[in-house]
């Protein structure tokens, strides 16, 4: 896609990465991407306010040149793209939001996103940082200036290598996805094993086992009458529906196919072309 990204850390970043993004958008006139995962999409933390910045409402102008892509035109636009992109480039290179942390130099991190914070708190000050908040184009020459700083060179990112492999196509050696997996969620505790590292004892103890429970609907949910209904003819049609509470269902009556907001609908629509009997199909946002 070649669309410029950011990729905040915590809670005030998330704020004001979306702020600075929509500023860059308007510098560099195309969209930018704002990347965040679980981890910092479930969490929270202290977020400094600013006072509100009236914009005023820019004046659309009519431009088929620039807004129609038919095939004559997107030839000599993708040029235009190119050359942003060196222009995004360089400033990637010089902006804050591609930050150096030297501290002990014989280990060195370039970490994005949540794995920032999971490097600060396995390594400390006992390592030095680039973190990333402008992942692309990514800063080409910043990388190597940090690399030639520190004697060993770590990349933490969730959670295909990009970023290392970026790195590794600079011809700068460092340990990444050799050691640390390709898949779930990374943690503090997990960095520590994979780089061989001695773990931290547990802050405290409960006296007690938590009781497992499985996960379910809130007492009251209306979903709970929607699928007891679907449930009385399992067997003889093909429910389907999206993430997110739908899938607390597993225990009343398991949707056999489930996609990410979006595609649902598509779905749905294959599944009654290619389902021979009756087929019904309930979605609770639309009961």
């Amino acid at each position: 896609m070649k669309m410029p990204m950011l990729e905040p850390a915590d809670s005030q970043e998330c704020k004001d990465f979306t702020k600075r993004a929509f500023e860059l958008s308007e510098q560099f006139d195309t969209p930018f991407m704002l990347r965040t995962t679980v981890r910092v999409n479930h969490g929270s933390s202290i977020v400094t306010l600013e006072d509100r910045v009236e914009v005023p409402v820019k004046h659309y102008e009519r431009d088929i040149m620039k807004n129609t892509n038919i095939p004559a035109l997107a030839r000599n636009k993708h040029k235009t793209v190119e050359e942003r992109l060196v222009r995004l480039q360089e400033f990637s290179n010089e902006t804050d939001l591609n930050r150096v942390e030297l501290h002990d130099t014989k280990i060195g991190v370039i970490c994005a996103g949540i794995c920032y914070q999971y490097a600060r708190e396995v390594f400390g000050d006992g390592a030095s940082y680039l973190k990333l908040g402008f992942t692309y184009p990514m800063p080409d020459r910043k990388i190597r200036e940090f690399a030639a700083q520190v004697d060993k060179l770590y990349v933490l990112e969730e959670l295909d290598p990009f970023i290392e492999d970026y790195v590794r196509g600079l011809g700068i050696e460092c340990t990444g996805k050799a050691v640390l997996p390709l898949y779930l969620e990374y943690s503090a505790d997990i960095i520590r094993r994979a780089l061989g590292l001695p773990g931290v004892s547990a802050a405290y103890k409960a006296p007690v086992q938590a009781p497992v429970r499985p996960a379910s609907f809130c007492a009251g949910c209306p979903h709970r009458g929607i699928y007891h209904e679907i449930s009385k003819y399992n067997g003889k049609i093909v429910a389907t529906g999206d993430i997110g509470c739908y899938a607390l269902n597993i225990n009343i009556f398991p949707i056999p196919c489930r996609c990410a907001p979006g595609p649902p609908r598509r779905v749905r629509i294959c599944a009654a072309k290619f389902y021979t009997g009756e087929y019904w199909n309930f979605h609770p946002d639309m009961v």
